[in-house]
Formats: C-alpha cells, structure tokens, sequence
C-alpha cells in the first residue's frame, strides 16, 4: 500500500519517463503524427496527424481506423458507421478518414476527439 508522503526524486523521473514512452511523436513528410497510448482491436496503437491548414490545424486519424475495418473485410460499411461515431464524437469523416479542425487552443481535444472515434 502507497503512504500519503511525497514522492522520491527516483519515483518522479521513473513516472516521467514512462510518460514520455506512453506518446511518440515524430514529423514526417510535413506532417506531424502522435501516436497514442490508445490501441486499435488488433493491438497497434491509434495515430493522429496534425496538418496546418488556412483556419489552423487539421488532426485526422490519416486513414488508420479506415485501414483496420479494410484489414477485416468491412470496408464498404466504414462510412455508415463511421457517421455515427464522429457525430457522438463531434468529428466529420470523410471518404477513408475521421477528421475534425481546431486552432492552437483547441488541439489538444481536437487529438483527443479523433482518438476518441
């Protein structure tokens, strides 16, 4: 059982590293990909991109949820599902993606919302 006392300077830089290892970021192609410690049904971990766009930013899951339903036969009902889900969510899907635009202030939802459907 945990005490109510503080935290050894170990302790914090052990909980800051493994948060540090919990997201990973990584630019590419002008984009900006976060990978998140959510997961998909087959393991691997949702991923959102970042792009600038005229009225801020633009996170999108770039395809990924689309490419898990493909990878088990159900592409062809994505949208009408995912409509569903982003409505709930407050993000927009598009033709293979689930989107939604923000600015600065709102980014960090914005990732969360994506995740989130």
């Amino acid at each position: 059982m945990i005490s109510g006392g503080s935290i050894s300077t170990e302790v914090g830089q052990a909980a800051e590293k493994v948060a540090r290892d919990l997201v990973r970021f990584k630019h590419t192609n002008g984009a900006l990909y976060v990978n998140l410690p959510v997961l998909y049904p087959d393991g691997s971990h949702v991923t959102v991109r970042i792009d600038q766009s005229a009225s801020g930013v633009r996170v999108s899951d770039a395809g990924f949820a689309y490419r898990e339903v493909e990878d088990i036969g159900s592409a062809r009902g994505f949208r009408r599902v995912a409509n569903k889900i982003a409505e709930a969510a407050g993000v927009s899907v598009g033709e293979r993606a689930i989107y939604t635009d923000g600015d600065l202030e709102t980014l960090e939802r914005c990732i969360y919302d994506v995740a989130a459907a």
